[in-house]
């Protein structure tokens, strides 16, 4: 029983023993602690008069029913807030007794108390975005929640130095401006606290004035409690509170304390890697509506498109995106080579996320918001992370409609060339465009020629063989007419452009209903258009293309082309015709390959000669021509040669002629390199093997020095430069002979003119002029424009023609041409 009273005695918990009866048998120092008094003062008197505070209705229920009960209590002899064990015992010879075992809960309270607002504070700061949001909850709330006086939380800056003031509360003004920022060295218990990274408490004013005795505050005894502030890279600063004096940190508060600076850390953590993403979701989205390309991103595994720049939506022509993802992209149209429409997971970006596929420059054709048709490169690349999954995919878009479009347009003026250059019938000529034509330009071909004030059909042409004899079997009921829009056409000789057949403009022109409901319901046609078939100032018939199933809309760029292809269309069955009618067919070609009228471009004078060899002047191979590349000022010339004489030279002539200048307006920057590489290749393909030529092509255009001139030769007589001080230079290299190997070497020359400046391109008929035993030579060429060259451009072109022709007293064996300009700058 020894050992038993010494523990009742030394346990910090009140023992109070009371009989069946309800008096105190026994009570420990702890009880007398709470209530007063000696243990000797208390026996034998009953419970009401010791603890009145302890329910004696409920300590009767225990005695009766010997079942155990727990009370709490907000007050046991002091205030605060304790709980009370009441135990049924055995007391002396076996009579029922009862134990009151009382213990002050209070701290216990307090902390739960707190750790509830605490809860709901870590709750809010998990919805902070930013740093200064958390902080100003912690400092607000916290200081709320401990009962402090002040509250300061302060971060170290990045170089590690200082202590930034992030947050304070409960401080006067002049404080917080002074503790704004101070260096991390000071003696603080902010600063202790970070380099031990554990907490600090100054509980006592003889500790402040030891260790921090230039702390701020007129309160000498208040405690101050630091706490380090930790996050996942280290200690990011610390927490600081101030309690009035008297007040000393119970383990609760303790508690309670770390527990703010713990969710503090953490929340700082999230809002920082936050503020970063944000930074940088800033940054990319700057950086996607800078770039010169469409850029969307989607994300893994939903295929949402979270991310669409403004390059994109001006490709797509479509309105800009709102906030939220595009989860539907049903209404972006493409289209598969066999004219299959693109389904979701047909799109680059869909294969990305799919499976990982790289997509690099795809070209798609597809349908932009506006309606129109054109053509987009598209790469998509999947984005991974370390494991290798797929987390996103992004792609990009470039709109290559235009080069595209002047691909497929050299392409196309390139093949009608050959085709309308095979055959000398009209008509077969005719035939062969038209079906040129479908299905890579419209839907349908109709080709009309007027003949004697009727028309007749040449061709109508179709992907699908029945519908065109359908419309011929259509035709014969309804023949064609000079009643119509081809009327029109051919009487005025200009174009007619129908974007959008409506049923009422069928309608107002159909002979019948049947007629109407042929055309637009059963053929669907709903797009058309009309250019006139027009040759040496005739007008020799009418191309008309019509779109139906492929949904094509034509536009103004789709009725200038086929103004293009109708004009080389006409001169082929003008050629073709004068052919079959036996006329001089030499005459005829030589004058339709040479240009009946060149073009003036502001600020040069132009001459030129032509000078056929033999007594008949028998067709030949040397050419000149001059004609305007866009609207700033630009023009192209050239020059060239072709080997032979005769309808085969001619042919060749013509090829080169128009191929040279198909290039140099269609191709991308008009480059001479990039015409004689065409050139070259037409003539491959078109001429007959041994067939050659050497031509000289200038691409000149108006710059701030006068007029830049860029020039190459494939394999032809470099020109002469004539400065405006009568020197003469012949710059440039001499590249390759063209139509006999598939690779040829180009070099280009850049020349400026200025004014009194000129040049002369000629052809080797000159050089070549043989007199007595000898050639004429470039360098006597050279020696009479020195002299020479000074005079006006139709003066110089005379004086040479008239010098070489007189070199010899025989008819010259060779063409001569000549094309002399001078940039006046006027």
């Amino acid at each position: 029983m020894d050992l038993l009273d010494a523990v009742v005695e030394r346990v910090q918990v009140g023992v109070l023993l009371l009989d069946a009866d309800l008096r105190v048998t026994r009570v420990n120092a702890a009880l007398c602690g709470l209530i007063g008094g000696e243990e000797a003062a208390h026996l034998g008197r009953p419970l009401a008069d010791v603890a009145p505070w302890v329910p004696a209705g409920q300590v009767r229920a225990v005695l009766e029913t010997g079942s155990a009960a727990e009370i709490e209590l907000t007050e046991a002899g002091r205030p605060g807030q304790f709980a009370v064990s009441i135990e049924p015992l055995a007391g002396a010879e076996g009579a029922p007794a009862v134990a009151c075992l009382v213990r002050d809960i209070g701290e216990l309270a307090a902390w739960r108390r707190g750790m509830g607002g605490i809860q709901e504070l870590a709750a809010d700061l998990s919805g902070a975005p930013t740093q200064a949001d958390v902080t100003r909850l912690v400092v607000t709330r916290a200081r709320e929640l401990i009962g402090a006086r002040t509250v300061s939380a302060a971060l170290v800056s990045v170089d590690g130095t200082t202590l930034e003031m992030a947050g304070m509360a409960g401080f006067d003004e002049a404080t917080e401006r002074e503790w704004r920022s101070f260096d991390l060295g000071r003696r603080t218990p902010m600063g202790d606290a970070i380099r031990a990274g554990k907490p600090v408490f100054v509980e006592s004013a003889a500790d402040r004035a030891r260790d921090y005795p230039d702390l701020p505050g007129p309160d000498a005894h208040e405690m101050i409690a630091a706490l380090p502030i930790q996050g996942r890279g280290g200690v990011l600063g610390a927490i600081a509170f101030r309690f009035g004096g008297g007040r000393r940190p119970v383990p609760a508060d303790r508690a309670a304390l770390t527990t703010i600076a713990q969710h503090y850390g953490q929340a700082l953590d999230r809002a920082r890697l936050f503020e970063v993403a944000e930074s940088e979701r800033q940054r990319l989205a700057a950086l996607m509506h800078q770039l010169p390309v469409g850029v969307a991103i989607a994300e893994a595994p939903s295929g949402h498109i979270v991310a669409v720049n403004d390059k994109a939506t001006e490709i797509w022509r479509v309105p800009p995106p709102g906030p939220e993802p595009i989860t539907d992209v049903t209404p972006y149209v493409a289209y598969h080579p066999d004219g299959r429409r693109f389904t979701a997971e047909d799109w680059p970006i869909a294969r990305s996320l799919a499976t990982g596929e790289v997509v690099d420059s795809e070209e798609i054709e597809v349908e932009f918001g506006d309606g129109t048709r054109g053509w987009v490169n598209i790469s998509a690349r999947p984005v991974l992370d370390a494991g290798g999954h797929v987390l996103g995919a992004v792609t990009t878009l470039v709109d290559v409609t235009e080069p595209r479009r002047r691909e497929t347009e050299a392409r196309f003026l390139a093949d009608a060339t050959d085709l309308l250059t095979e055959s000398l019938d009209p008509d077969e000529s005719l035939r062969r465009l038209a079906r040129l034509v479908v299905p890579r330009l419209a839907d349908w071909c109709v080709v009309y020629v007027l003949e004697a004030a009727r028309l007749r059909t040449v061709a109508i042409e179709h992907s699908v063989r029945g519908r065109v004899d359908f419309a011929r079997d259509l035709e014969r009921r309804y023949p064609a007419d000079l009643s119509g829009g081809v009327r029109r056409v051919i009487e005025t000789g200009e174009s007619q452009l129908t974007p959008r057949i409506t049923r009422e403009m069928i309608a107002a022109a159909a002979p019948d209903p049947d007629f109407t409901r042929i055309i637009f319901d059963e053929l669907g046609l709903h797009s058309s258009l009309t250019v006139p078939l027009r040759a040496r100032g005739q007008v020799l018939g009418a191309l008309t293309l019509v779109a139906a199933e492929s949904d094509r809309v034509f536009g103004e760029r789709d009725l200038s082309f086929a103004e293009d292809i109708a004009t080389h269309a006409a001169l082929a069955v003008a050629n073709a015709r004068l052919y079959t009618q036996q006329q001089d067919i030499a005459e005829s070609l030589q004058r339709s390959l040479l240009p009946r009228r060149m073009p003036e471009p502001a600020g040069v004078d132009v001459a030129a000669t032509y000078r056929a060899a033999g007594a008949h002047n028998l067709v030949g191979g040397d050419f000149y021509d001059l004609w305007e590349i866009g609207s700033a000022g630009e023009f192209g010339f050239a020059i060239g040669d072709v080997c032979g004489k005769g309808a085969a030279a001619a042919a060749l002539t013509a090829l080169a002629r128009h191929t040279v200048r198909t290039a140099s307006i269609w191709l991308p920057d008009h480059r001479p390199g990039g015409v004689l590489w065409a050139l070259n290749d037409a003539v491959i393909k078109r001429a007959g093997n041994g067939q050659f030529c050497t031509v000289t092509y200038v691409y000149a255009r108006p710059c701030e020095e006068g007029l830049e001139l860029n020039v190459a030769s494939g394999g032809h007589p470099l020109p002469f430069v004539l400065r405006a001080d009568g020197s003469v230079e012949q710059p440039g290299e001499t590249g390759t002979l063209l139509g006999i190997l598939p690779e040829i070497t180009v070099h280009e020359e850049r020349i400026v003119l200025r004014p009194g400046d000129g040049i002369v391109l000629w052809t080797d008929g000159i050089s070549d002029r043989r007199g007595d035993g000898e050639l004429f030579g470039e360098e006597r060429l050279r020696a009479l424009l020195e002299s020479a060259g000074q005079g006006s451009p139709r003066e110089i072109a005379d004086t040479i023609e008239r010098v070489v022709v007189g070199f010899s007293a025989t008819d010259p064996q060779d063409d001569i041409a000549l094309l002399v300009l001078r940039f006046t700058g006027r």
